[in-house]
């Protein structure tokens, strides 16, 4: 955000962060109604010291409040293809002790699927019964497992090809989301096939 704060040098009081408010939480469309989104530029001009983060930050959710919901069902606690059993908190703490082990830290962009899932566990729009959601959230960690070389496993691979069989995907493919920086060269070839024959599904990415 150069160009912004450029534009508000002058400002003293914190300008990276007002400078942040003023770039991208402004709202590119006025509406009206009790869903019109609040006018955080007004409310909040980045060259008035009167305002503080926790007010800020108290608005913000207040107007999320009054958005829609999405609530979404995230695989977990079931059997895979091998036999093996699949929970998400049990994977989030294996992934973490092996990386711990192997002198990884999860602090890196790179692993933004491993806190994509995290935030995802206690997220008061999940639902525990996918007839109740409208999105489906795939669990997978390839980025994790290739910086990894192996050693933390291949789980995701075997998690896709499980979901792929299921009644749910095959009647709800459009709705499932993944999110994985790249799949062809994360995947083999099999699965990477497997799901580009779904060009419907919800690929999500991540960048630095």
């Amino acid at each position: 955000h150069g160009r912004a704060m450029e534009e508000y040098k002058p400002v003293r009081w914190k300008p990276t962060f007002r400078a942040w408010v003023y770039d991208d939480v402004t709202p590119e469309v006025r509406t009206s109604g009790p869903s019109a989104p609040c006018d955080l530029r007004r409310r909040f001009a980045p060259n008035d010291d009167s305002w503080s983060a926790a007010q800020l930050h108290q608005a913000m959710e207040e107007q999320r409040s009054l958005l829609p919901t999405v609530p979404f069902y995230l695989y977990d606690d079931f059997e895979l293809l091998d036999g093996t059993q699949f929970n998400a908190t049990s994977s989030l703490d294996r992934l973490q002790r092996c990386t711990k082990a192997a002198g990884i830290s999860l602090h890196r962009y790179e692993f933004a699927e491993w806190w994509f899932l995290h935030a995802l566990l206690r997220h008061p729009w999940r639902r525990r019964q996918a007839v109740d959601a409208t999105l489906f959230v795939v669990p997978i960690f390839f980025s994790l497992e290739q910086r990894t070389h192996g050693i933390c496993g291949h789980e995701s691979q075997q998690i896709l090809r499980t979901v792929h069989k299921t009644p749910l995907f095959r009647a709800s493919a459009t709705a499932h989301l993944l999110l994985a920086p790249t799949v062809r060269r994360l995947a083999d070839r099999a699965v990477y096939q497997l799901l580009t024959a779904e060009p419907a599904v919800v690929w999500a990415t991540f960048e630095r």
